[in-house]
């Protein structure tokens, strides 16, 4: 802890003497822990104080964890899909900008284990094109292409004798009903 704010200092001292070289009053705003605590850093630095005093111009200045999810706070609405499950399914323990879902319906897993997993998946193309429709699609479509996704999977697995074809109207009961095609297999 010690050297990170070490280094959050050496920063703060750094962007001070660049915004003063810029000759700005800043207006800082900050999204996540680490932001905040550089913002706050650089909001009651002395030498900062009186920068701000004798600066002539004015900027805003946003400060933005790396670790964000920049998707979430970029949309602010309930218009995409990704923004339901956030907004619904509870923080997983060990990241803030995680959710978790409860996997033990899909399988004869004890419901106490929690068995974590992702949708990010580097190098797996269907999963990144999921995640995309899920993250900046109508939900409509979304929901679409994730009915699409789960029928051509159920084909693949032989799971479903129904061939991938023409989806008339996805609904969450139809993805749900496909999910359980899936756990009644096992």
């Amino acid at each position: 802890m010690c050297i990170l704010l070490f280094y959050s200092q050496s920063f703060v001292q750094s962007f001070n003497s660049f915004l003063g070289s810029l000759d700005v009053q800043e207006d800082i705003f900050s999204l996540g822990s680490t932001s905040r605590i550089v913002a706050n850093q650089l909001c009651f630095l002395e030498e900062g104080r009186t920068r701000r005093k004798s600066a002539s111009k004015k900027c805003s200045l946003l400060f933005v964890d790396r670790s964000l999810d920049l998707a979430s706070p970029c949309v602010h609405s309930m218009d995409y899909l990704t923004d339901k499950l956030l907004s619904l399914l509870p923080p997983l323990n060990t990241d803030s900008n995680d959710v978790a879902i409860n996997m033990s319906t899909l399988s004869e897993i004890d419901p106490r284990c929690m068995v974590s997993g992702c949708l990010a998946q580097p190098g797996d193309n269907e999963a990144n094109s999921i995640l995309y429709s899920l993250t900046f699609s109508k939900q409509k479509e979304a929901l679409m292409d994730l009915s699409r996704h789960l029928l051509e999977a159920l084909s693949k697995e032989k799971i479903s004798s129904r061939p991938p074809g023409r989806l008339a109207r996805p609904s969450s009961a139809q993805v749900k009903g496909f999910v359980d095609q899936f756990k009644n297999n096992t």
